[in-house]
């Protein structure tokens, strides 16, 4: 394990540990005696740990360097106090979750933030005015979601054309329409230097299956092949609590899969709202919509399915192709389905139903035959006597007849 440092180095600035056999967790003595601690780089060690609320504690730290130690867990909102950060580079961790609006906006100091190869999710924070210094940005190879556009913007007002500035994004779950900005960004006519993009889920141009015609004009190197939007056509009847089954086309294996379910217009519902269910994924034309219980009897919906974030079939993503596909819940419930182990099953009613026609014609087959040999008339007659072998002597009898023969025996 790491050494805790003796405690008459309070004036410790630098410490590094990388690339050593360093095991465990990472201690919180390392920053409860070391106030003035300004760079820690723990890189290429085999730890397992988290990174412990103690780090807040470090407020003169300037750097941390931890890119493939072996941290797990999310980042804690203690690194939030590490106003003075201007490098946190943690790629190649099992780093997880969310990143926190108010852990981000107390890094008032940060220049460059590197989180690739880890496991975070959701959507990506916004970089304000609250880090204005920032340059270097690589969020690629996680899973965060949901459209960028706003955050970009933002990241952009603070960026001058005389310094590089670089924008990773590759490898994530980022959906919506291609953001425009990223076309001053690629024709230069924009203050970030590099973007990359690529490996998302952006949607291609409504009703085609390629990027807008700007993009197609500026090179889509940046980011890579388009998305096509899911495209329900068909459903059946809609029973409140129960699976809905969706078919249509563009149906994706997506952990975001999800079904709306919007009043159809001339319905009107209590406290309407948009429904958001989650769909399991079946097949490319088939996805089960999980219906809550309170959905209104009697009510037409409009149904719709987004494959990631909020890209839903609309006639925004599917353009001239969009069709609005109503669903009913029906007055009545369904009735109930047959009982599964408590009740007779089909297979089980089948073979009780043959084996009492059986019955029944055997019972007939016997009151026939009873009835043919009371009549005289056997059905089936009495089989002939079998011949039999006797020994004649020289004088015997047959039928009262007396018989001589020859002294030789003879057999009939």
């Amino acid at each position: 394990p790491i050494p805790c440092p003796p405690a008459d180095a309070p004036a410790l600035k630098t410490l590094l540990l990388n690339t050593n056999l360093f095991t465990g967790e990472l201690p919180d003595c390392l920053f409860d005696r070391l106030p003035s601690l300004q760079e820690l780089d723990v890189s290429y060690l085999p730890l397992d740990s988290i990174i412990p609320a103690s780090i807040a504690k470090a407020t003169q730290l300037s750097e941390f360097i931890a890119e493939h130690a072996g941290l797990r867990g999310e980042l804690p909102p203690e690194m939030g106090c590490l106003s003075k950060l201007s490098m946190l580079i943690a790629a190649r961790n099992q780093l997880e979750g969310t990143i926190s609006q108010e852990v981000v906006s107390g890094w008032r100091e940060i220049y460059e933030l590197s989180l690739s190869f880890n496991q975070f999710s959701g959507p990506i924070p916004s970089f304000g005015t609250a880090n204005s210094h920032l340059r270097m940005l690589r969020l690629d190879h996680n899973h965060f979601s949901s459209n960028f556009e706003a955050q970009l913007i933002e990241f952009s007002r603070h960026q001058v054309a005389t310094s590089h500035s670089l924008v990773n994004l590759g490898h994530n779950d980022l959906s919506g329409p291609l953001p425009l900005i990223f076309r001053d960004i690629l024709t230069n006519a924009h203050s970030i230097s590099e973007l990359v993009a690529h490996e998302n889920h952006f949607l291609c141009a409504p009703g085609t299956d390629d990027w807008p015609e700007w993009a197609l004009r500026v090179g889509t190197t940046a980011f890579g092949t388009c998305t096509l939007p899911a495209k329900p056509t068909a459903a059946g009847d809609a029973h409140p609590g129960e699976l809905l089954q969706v078919y249509g086309s563009g149906f994706a294996p997506s952990d975001e899969l999800k079904c709306k379910l919007v009043p159809a217009p001339g319905f009107v519902v209590p406290e309407a709202a948009d429904i958001e269910v989650v769909a399991s994924f079946v097949t490319e034309e088939q996805v089960l919509c999980e219906l809550p219980p309170q959905l209104e009897l009697g009510v037409s919906y409009v149904l719709s399915v987004a494959n990631y974030g909020a890209d839903f079939s609309t006639a925004g993503t599917l353009g001239a192709e969009y069709v609005p596909l109503l669903v009913h819940v029906p007055h009545s419930p369904p009735p109930p389905p047959p009982p599964l182990g408590g009740g007779v099953g089909w297979m089980e009613g089948a073979a009780i139903a043959c084996v009492a026609s059986v019955a029944v014609l055997a019972l007939g087959l016997v009151g026939f035959m009873v009835l043919k040999e009371r009549s005289g008339k056997p059905m089936f007659s009495p089989l002939a006597e079998p011949p039999r072998e006797i020994s004649l002597s020289s004088s015997t009898t047959l039928d009262g007849a007396h018989v001589a023969i020859s002294p030789a025996e003879v057999t009939v």
